[in-house]
């Protein structure tokens, strides 16, 4: 990654524990996972 395009804060109690990967991937770079969820919005015509 060579840059930042948007920051978004996260209460410390919405990061989960990284979850177990396969195939020796190294998780030594990951603290936490957070789920941001996203909102759709439709225009009318």
């Amino acid at each position: 990654m060579d840059e930042v395009s948007q920051v978004t804060k996260i209460a410390d109690d919405a990061v989960e524990p990284p979850p177990e990967f396969g195939g020796g991937f190294d998780r030594k770079f990951i603290t936490g996972l957070a789920k941001k969820k996203e909102v759709q919005t439709w225009k009318k015509k």
